[in-house]
């Protein structure tokens, strides 16, 4: 495919996308249709077609792109060069940030209508599982921990409550409380972090 249709074709497939995921995180699947999404691009119905040959098709292209977006946010502290406490930090600031900045993304993956479908919970299963496995390896090398099934539960567990908390700061009233809560936040999870060793 000659370069300048490539981008023609992946411009208005990331318009697709996100036009989808608008309407799919406020209106939920059931109540979104192709038609819809269509119009809204300022795209012929057929066309959309062309690219997604179904809403399945469609919504399960947006919970793969969400996912992508959300893991490289949080792969980059989790990897980083840092020490423990500085990478426990960096990394809830990401996880908050995401929530407050990327509401939409975050309904799609973790509140949506279609979390009880085979092919989207595997999808989001399987995402969990990645940021799990990489949390895991973490605390394995950073802590006296080092027994995987017992660090596998702390990663859960930490992931599980860092999700819903961020949920609740994302709800503040304004940046600079929301700021205040993420700290809060950081600290109760550095500080469990840090016990595992007791």
């Amino acid at each position: 495919m000659p370069r300048k249709r490539r981008m023609e074709h992946e411009q208005a497939r990331e318009l697709i996308l996100g036009t989808a995921l608008k309407a799919f995180a406020h209106q939920g699947f059931h109540s979104t249709t192709m038609d819809e999404i269509a119009e809204t691009s300022n795209l012929s119905k057929p066309f959309l077609y062309r690219y997604f040959k179904s809403k399945d098709d469609l919504y399960l292209a947006v919970i793969e792109d969400c996912s992508e977006q959300f893991l490289s946010m949080m792969y980059t502290p989790l990897h980083a060069d840092l020490a423990s406490e500085e990478r426990t930090e960096s990394s809830i600031h990401v996880l908050t940030d995401f929530v407050i900045q990327e509401p939409d993304r975050y309904t799609i993956l973790f509140e949506s209508d279609m979390l009880n479908t085979k092919a989207v919970d595997q999808r989001v299963g399987k995402l969990r599982d990645r940021l799990v496995d990489t949390l895991t390896e973490v605390l394995r090398e950073e802590s006296k921990f080092t027994e995987e099934a017992a660090c596998r539960l702390c990663a859960e567990a930490i992931i599980s409550a860092a999700l819903t908390a961020s949920k609740v700061i994302s709800t503040a009233e304004t940046p600079e409380e929301q700021k205040r809560l993420s700290d809060v936040l950081v600290r109760f999870t550095w500080g469990g972090i840090k016990h595992m060793d007791d």
